[in-house]
């Protein structure tokens, strides 16, 4: 994410709010609440790896190994999340990627 957009919506987040991150695993957004990725938990932060950002959104991981979710967002399935469970969806440096962006958008969305 740009970086200046970082801090505008860090500056957004409430701190109650239950944030998700949808694509995060290259460089997660710390402040999530939960991750969506086909990435596992353990390899996060691959950016790092070839000298970028290895995280954004502060220095704490607000998501754990429980709420890391792994699995292919694009699988049409829904996600395992209640409709209206988030106050915030990240979804940076993921859409351009996706097979089926329509769907994913429509479960950023519910």
């Amino acid at each position: 994410m740009f970086e200046p957009n970082v801090s505008r919506v860090l500056g957004m987040l409430k701190e109650d709010d239950m944030v998700l991150d949808i694509g995060g695993w290259a460089s997660p957004f710390n402040r999530a609440n939960y991750v969506l990725d086909a990435g596992p938990y353990e390899s996060r932060g691959y950016y790092a790896k070839v000298g970028l950002p290895a995280s954004q959104g502060g220095d704490r991981e607000f998501f754990t190994r429980d709420t890391w979710i792994q699995r292919d967002i694009c699988d049409r399935a829904p996600y395992p999340f209640r409709d209206k469970q988030f106050d915030f969806v990240i979804c940076s440096h993921t859409l351009e990627d996706l097979r089926d962006p329509l769907w994913v958008c429509s479960e950023i969305i519910r």
